[in-house]
């Protein structure tokens, strides 16, 4: 990690005021202090739960890759901390654009959790942040950002506006690729300074390992449009296998009816990639299908059914390509008129 080619490991402390430790062969690096501000963050209760979200992006558009770590909840939104490994260092990088809130400080990433969907997007050269309301999204809206050298003590970059456009929702929404807040591509097989190194050695998986933290921590990210109230701690889990390729747990609001919204939260090897749907129509039924394969049948109510008997019904495949959730199936147009998006 630190570009000498030898092993490095990363240490997650959940309680204190420093939340990583790169250990190298040679030397250790601690990452700068959590602010005081920190103490209105809902932080994570077990370094697991940090490291099932933890990720490795190239954000800066600077060779070598940044960390990303989820540090907590300030009410709805979620918060991370990202560091980069520069000049020997172990340092922040700044919040850009929207992200940044005042009464925590720059070095946190703030993403809102009722009424918008906002993601940080990876592009060639630098960083985009795309924001788009929901959960009926009709535009997207993009802000372009390069990264320049930080003058401030323990800073990797500021953030310069490069552009400002207008998309398709889709851009943004797409969850297929990186996680619920970035739409980014792991690098984790990269050093931190860029240099390739080999994959890690496949070690023994352990099917029965408890993902309770890590479903948690996926629910807590869900849009709360409508006064939502999902489930975090009832989750269904029965059919969650960190060992599996593509598997799932599902999960509902408080007070649930017949006619509910329902998260599918989608797990490759125990890690969140995101939700199978934005818009969380009720299911019939939701199966894995192999080891990489999720299948998912949605409900909704034709011309004249009442919520408790619906009949109509939509059957969407959800596959692990290597890299990527691929979605597969035909959507009808009134599920996605009902719902508000397509799922």
């Amino acid at each position: 990690m630190d570009g000498s080619g030898e092993p490095a490991s990363l240490s997650l402390h959940p309680i204190g005021t420093k939340l990583v430790t790169l250990t190298t062969p040679t030397e250790t690096y601690v990452s700068p202090e959590i602010a005081p501000a920190s103490v209105r963050l809902t932080r994570p209760k077990s370094s697991s739960e940090i490291a099932d979200g933890i990720a490795y992006y190239e954000l800066d558009g600077r060779p070598g890759a940044e960390i990303v770590v989820p540090i907590g909840m300030m009410g709805s939104n979620s918060v991370f901390q990202v560091f980069t490994f520069r000049n020997g260092e172990l340092i922040s990088v700044g919040a850009p654009g929207d992200t940044y809130q005042m009464n925590l400080g720059s070095s946190f990433w703030v993403f809102p959790g009722e009424g918008i969907l906002a993601r940080a997007m990876c592009r060639d050269g630098g960083l985009s942040l795309g924001s788009t309301e929901m959960p009926t999204p009709k535009q997207g809206h993009v802000i372009d950002f390069v990264s320049e050298t930080s003058t401030g003590a323990g800073e990797a970059s500021e953030w310069v506006v490069s552009g400002r456009r207008t998309v398709t929702p889709s851009e943004i929404t797409d969850m297929s690729i990186g996680q619920t807040h970035f739409k980014c591509k792991d690098v984790r097989i990269k050093s931190l300074t860029g240099a390739t190194t080999s994959a890690a050695t496949t070690t023994s998986c352990d099917s029965s390992k408890d993902m309770s933290d890590a479903v948690r921590t996926a629910v807590l990210g869900l849009s709360t449009k409508n006064g939502w109230q999902w489930q975090a701690d009832n989750a269904d889990v029965s059919s969650l296998d960190p060992c599996k390729t593509l598997s799932f747990a599902t999960t509902t609001i408080e007070m649930a009816t017949n006619s509910s919204p329902v998260a599918i939260l989608l797990f490759n090897k125990g890690k969140f990639v995101g939700p199978a749907s934005t818009c969380f129509p009720p299911i019939k039924d939701v199966t894995s299908s192999g080891d990489d394969t999720v299948t998912v049948t949605y409900r909704y109510p034709n011309e004249g059914d009442t919520n408790a008997g619906m009949t109509g019904r939509a059957t969407l495949t959800f596959r692990w390509d290597g890299s990527k959730v691929v979605k597969t199936g035909d959507v009808p147009a009134r599920l996605t008129q009902l719902a508000g998006c397509a799922p």
